[in-house]
């Protein structure tokens, strides 16, 4: 672990994070055109933004912290569309490497979906909606007292704690919605610890975890889609075939680290923190 944490400028350096990727993210939908691209990068920024914000939720009045978080949450929504629509394609060309997987129809029905999604983008006040959004919670962090490092490493405890919570959920009772939910945590916790430059190890089964469970939920997403264009087709059940096998070995490996990566309790492993033993 870095001597981050045994400065008092720790806060600082977590507004100074905060801002960058808010920044990055303004950057990102300004010019003329927004790229494909462009808006994953504003997409990434807004997420990462939103993992380290929760760092400063003890700092924070309650409703203060609901205000910028939801509208990060907000804005970041008016970009997935045409994300998710990229995404979607980009999966099922990595699927489709088998012949035997019919696959015209599906791809004309997601090159549709995508169509129609950048240009709801490019017609609509989206863009600049987002970036007043954007804007509006940068200017009021700029001007907000970032707390102590008690409060940084509470907000550490808590990101940790509801990751803990969202993983032990989808251990009693799994679902799509439940994995997502422990996907997002997860990318929360790792951009904590990024902040912090501690806890290595947990930091790459975040990432483990967020990845995989990020491309189970994109995987299931597309099975809807494929349902949807036409889910009588013959040809569907060996798509539903294929990516069942994948989820399910993309569920498997990420439970297994998520499992490693919750196994302490919160206050534990606030303390490590606390003590310097990050590694």
């Amino acid at each position: 672990m870095s001597d981050l944490l045994l400065h008092d400028d720790l806060p600082i350096r977590i507004a100074a994070f905060i801002d960058e990727e808010l920044r990055t993210a303004l950057d990102a939908l300004t010019g003329n055109t927004v790229s494909d691209q462009d808006v994953h990068n504003a997409r990434k920024s807004l997420k990462k933004a939103r993992g380290g914000l929760r760092l400063f939720r003890p700092a924070m009045a309650d409703e203060t912290f609901r205000a910028h978080n939801l509208a990060l949450r907000d804005a970041g929504r008016m970009l997935s569309p045409l994300r998710d629509s990229h995404s979607q394609l980009q999966l099922f060309h990595s699927l489709e490497d088998d012949t035997w997987l019919p696959s015209a129809r599906i791809e004309s029905a997601l090159y549709a979906d995508h169509s129609q999604a950048r240009h709801t983008f490019d017609a609509t006040n989206a863009r600049d909606r987002c970036k007043e959004m954007i804007g509006q919670v940068r200017d009021a962090l700029a001007a907000a007292a970032p707390g102590g490092i008690d409060d940084s490493i509470e907000g550490m405890r808590r990101i940790y704690r509801s990751g803990r919570r969202a993983f032990a959920q989808a251990l009693k009772k799994d679902s799509s919605a439940r994995r997502h939910e422990v996907r997002k945590q997860a990318k929360y916790l790792r951009v904590a610890l990024e902040i912090f430059d501690a806890h290595h190890e947990a930091r790459d089964r975040a990432r483990r975890v967020a990845s995989w469970l990020g491309e189970d939920h994109d995987l299931a997403v597309l099975r809807e889609r494929i349902e949807a264009s036409d889910g009588s087709s013959a040809g569907n059940e060996r798509w539903f075939n294929r990516i069942r096998e994948r989820q399910q070995k993309l569920q498997r490996k990420a439970f297994a680290k998520a499992e490693k990566l919750f196994e302490q309790k919160p206050g534990a492993f606030a303390t490590t923190l606390r003590a310097g033993d990050g590694n």
